[in-house]
């Protein structure tokens, strides 16, 4: 699981994510939707999620998540 995976988003799109993102960081929790464009895309972001994970995702759900969480905390 230690590949790079590289999610392309159009500026639009990258927009509506920062903006959504930021409002979630400062409040310390999702924020909520302003705009239906916010649901759509984090709909269409995790569809894509789970396309780019594939099998990988399903052979220890659990364990993989524990493993992947430790490492984004270490950096």
């Amino acid at each position: 699981m230690d590949d790079e995976l590289v999610l392309r988003l159009s500026q639009a799109e990258a927009l509506v994510l920062r903006e959504w993102l930021a409002r979630s960081a400062e409040a310390d929790a999702p924020a909520p939707f302003v705009d239906d464009a916010e649901p759509r895309l984090l709909g269409d972001l995790l569809a894509t999620l789970d396309d780019a994970l594939g099998e990988v995702r399903h052979s220890n759900p659990e364990a993989l998540l524990r493993t992947a969480r430790a490492r984004v905390r270490e950096g």
